[in-house]
């Protein structure tokens, strides 16, 4: 069964923002963009060496997580992933998406976006997993009979996940409720 293609997009945007952050820590990368057709293709590594799909170290997801936990993840993507224009949409008067999106002079404490200055909440950190463990799921499917763990299927990324739910509020955030709407507000708005 297919997803939407704007749930894989999702998907594969998080998969691509992971490989970059886990390539920054000196980990091997897992995934590839291939062009086929003109249209970018997101696919898992095949090791050289083995001759079977790689998949990243379940100690690289739980070091992700808690550098998501302490905001040395940063929030909005991978900038350098941004800059390359035949992975995001072309340059807009001559700037990439990093430029147009992510300005260096608009960083806030935990990277770029609306809540650049929060750290990520638990929805964050779990629509990750959702998405490494379903798209390395999907990929691996396509080598039936070869014995390869999924990593997010591990129980170090279920005690992971099990400790981040503990640490982290699932509550709203009053900052960005709106105000509460009183009667003297409501008079105003409809006069």
């Amino acid at each position: 069964k297919e997803r939407q293609q704007r749930v894989s997009a999702q998907y594969e945007k998080r998969v691509l923002g992971f490989d970059a952050w886990l390539q920054k820590q000196g980990y091997p990368s897992f995934c590839k963009v291939v062009m086929e057709n003109g249209l970018a293709k997101q696919e898992i590594i095949v090791d050289a060496v083995t001759g079977l799909p790689r998949v990243f170290a379940v100690e690289a997801w739980i070091e992700f997580c808690i550098g998501m936990m302490t905001g040395d993840v940063e929030k909005g993507g991978c900038r350098e992933l941004r800059a390359n224009t035949e992975l995001y949409a072309t340059a807009l008067h001559g700037r990439s998406q990093a430029e147009v999106q992510m300005p260096l002079e608009k960083k806030g404490k935990f990277g770029w976006g609306p809540y650049k200055d929060d750290p990520f909440k638990l929805q964050s950190i779990q629509q990750y997993a959702t998405a490494l463990r379903i798209w390395v799921k999907e990929e691996l499917r396509r080598w039936p009979g070869v014995n390869v763990a999924n990593p997010m299927y591990d129980g170090w990324t279920a005690a992971v996940m099990k400790y981040v739910q503990s640490e982290l509020p699932v509550a709203r955030v009053e900052k960005r409720l709106p105000p509460a709407l009183t009667t003297g507000v409501f008079n105003e708005m409809i006069s």
